[in-house]
């Protein structure tokens, strides 16, 4: 059997803006925009080198729907045959919304949810995965916290030594 290339994929991430298009783009793709099922792409491929932080945001993406789909299994809106379509979508969707509200509404200047100004059906998918992300849903958070030491770096990136004895004056001889 011989294997024939791929053709080229040249597709943005526009069509997955908010949740409802991040779980409809990633299930079903959109032929609009000749974008594949967003599922069927990772991070360490090469169909998303052409989408500037492509592999960031599909790892991102992934990371949010892992969450969906466990949201999805909870309520038992997740296909038992692993097929999708509209409807399907559209049914998780609905079901796990009430669910994601938390991570999709805004939060006002001083702390309070703005219930005036949210638009939650219209927030980023970004929104919800730095809401997940800060309450400790993606995984560990450590990981990408830099290490913070008191200890100042000298001109050449070397930790200076720690002394209890005073600096000594710089003097000409």
């Amino acid at each position: 059997m011989r294997r024939t290339a791929l053709p080229s994929l040249t597709f943005s991430l526009n069509a997955a803006r908010n949740m409802h298009g991040l779980i409809s783009t990633w299930f079903i793709g959109d032929k609009d925009t000749n974008t594949p099922p967003l599922r069927l792409l990772h991070a360490n491929n090469n169909f998303v080198a052409h989408i500037p932080n492509g592999k960031k945001n599909i790892s991102k993406m992934g990371s949010v729907m892992h969450q969906v789909m466990l949201l999805g299994r909870s309520v038992s809106a997740w296909p038992t045959d692993g097929r999708w379509d509209g409807s399907k979508v559209e049914t998780l969707y609905s079901k796990v919304f009430s669910r994601l509200l938390p991570y999709l509404s805004t939060e006002g200047k001083r702390g309070d949810k703005s219930k005036a100004k949210s638009r939650p059906q219209e927030a980023s998918w970004r929104t919800c995965y730095n809401k997940m992300w800060k309450k400790g849903l993606l995984g560990d958070r450590t990981r990408k916290a830099k290490a913070k030491t008191d200890a100042p770096k000298d001109g050449k990136g070397k930790k200076r030594k720690k002394t209890d004895a005073p600096a000594k004056p710089h003097q000409k001889k």
